[in-house]
């Protein structure tokens, strides 16, 4: 299957990492030794691109390929892991401006790799391939294009009142949003072209999917690049959406600050309408929110599935497999149970943290399979004391306790979505057993 994902920066890369779990995919993996049936390409917003202290600076691209090849700093969701900043502390010490923007250590060997290569006439999209070959990310990270396409914020200056357009960095990073703002623009958006093997991996996709990203500085800084709009609309393949809101407000970012200046409320419904019905001028022919969500989008297939992911810790450095078992500590951050394991509990308290592990590599089980045997197998890191838990569905499949479907009455286009809306819901669901 291959599988077209148009993504932001550190949401846009976490689903990455939910994509390539449905999938199987496992990062720190060379593309071109990687024999399986699945490939995910990633079309990434450039619209944070910036130039700083003369290195270009590629917030969405980095992000994805430090978290898919394991070396995102994961409290942050950004930048580098087991990062330093004495090179941001001696441009202060000068006075070096923006004063307001960090450079880390780590993340500035990027930096200058990636403006070196430009300098001498390479294109971001080569540069970038250049740079996966040591991360290994397991997806093919294309740049929506090679050329200048970058968000700006038109805003009334706090300090003279008067209107100006500043960096989306700036806008984000210093103002944190919080400044008057009217509007965005895409500069040098109009003369931009899509990067090689953009449109055709739009147009030779089985599925496209639109990340739970922000719809307007990350997605709709995609849309902007003549050509990806037409590709999105003329792709055999499905296009379908996932809303960046979850309980009735945006899951990450800023969301709901860039929805507010073009007049789109924060709600599935609204983002839905905003991105549209492929039938009737829009990207969208389906459209996944959260459960107990809902929402009305005219020529759009709406469902409600759980979205909320948890994902399993990545390979480290590039290296191949997985250095450890441990996925997610469920526990909040900072407390004695999240740093002790060894917590001596009161009664009916947590003895230590909770860690959700998903079995990967496991089968499409049929009547008669030897379940256990396919767990242990998928399992060698499990340690006496772990709970494993096993869905019902499962289970039914291997005693055969099934019965068919009756039919259902449904529409044409009801029956062309129904096949995408399993494959998607797999990556939230622990296909198998966690």
């Amino acid at each position: 299957m291959n599988v077209t994902v148009l993504v932001g920066g550190v949401g846009g890369a976490r689903f990455l990492q939910g994509v390539q779990n449905a999938l199987g995919i496992v990062g720190g993996e060379s593309l071109e030794k990687y024999e399986g049936p699945h490939r995910i390409t990633a079309v990434v917003n450039v619209g944070d691109d910036v130039w700083m202290h003369g290195l270009r600076i590629c917030p969405d691209l980095d992000t994805c390929m430090y978290t898919l090849g394991g070396g995102i700093d994961t409290e942050r969701g950004w930048g580098h892991a087991g990062e330093t900043w004495n090179a941001k502390e001696e441009l202060a010490a000068y006075g070096a401006k923006p004063d307001w923007f960090g450079l880390g250590d780590r993340d500035i060997a990027t930096h200058l790799i990636r403006s070196q290569m430009l300098r001498t006439g390479y294109p971001l999209s080569a540069i970038t391939e250049a740079l996966c070959n040591r991360w290994n990310p397991g997806v093919a990270l294309l740049p929506v294009s090679d050329d200048r396409s970058e968000t700006h914020v038109v805003i009334t200056d706090p300090e003279d009142g008067e209107q100006k357009a500043i960096h989306f960095q700036e806008w984000w990073v210093r103002h944190r949003a919080q400044v008057e703002t009217h509007s965005f623009a895409h500069v040098g958006a109009e003369q931009a072209k899509p990067a090689p093997g953009v449109v055709e991996a739009i147009d030779g996709a089985d599925i496209v999917l639109i990340a739970p990203s922000n719809p307007v500085v990350s997605v709709g800084a995609i849309l902007a690049v003549p050509g990806i709009r037409g590709a999105l609309r003329t792709t055999a393949a499905k296009v379908v959406g996932l809303s960046p809101v979850i309980d009735g407000k945006p899951l990450r970012g800023m969301a709901d600050e860039c929805l507010e200046v073009i007049g789109v409320e924060t709600t599935s419904e609204a983002i839905g309408r905003h991105y549209g019905a492929r039938s009737i001028n829009g990207i969208l022919d389906g459209w996944l929110v959260d459960e107990g969500d809902t929402a009305d989008i005219d020529g759009v297939d709406v469902r409600s599935i759980p979205l909320l992911m948890t994902s399993p810790k990545r390979p480290q450095n590039g290296s191949n497999g997985f250095r450890d078992r441990r996925s997610r500590t469920v526990t909040e951050p900072g407390t004695e149970a999240s740093r002790d394991r060894n917590h001596s509990p009161g009664d009916h308290s947590p003895g230590a943290a909770i860690e959700v592990i998903p079995v990967l590599g496991l089968p499409e089980f049929r009547p008669g399979d030897d379940l256990a045997a396919a767990v242990v197998d998928a399992t060698p890191w499990i340690e006496s004391g772990d709970v494993v838990v096993v869905t019902s569905k499962v289970f039914s499949k291997v005693e055969g306790a099934s019965f068919p479907r009756p039919p259902i009455r449904k529409s044409a286009t009801q029956h062309d979505a129904s096949w995408w809306i399993r494959r998607p819901s797999a990556s939230w669901h622990a296909r198998a057993a966690l």
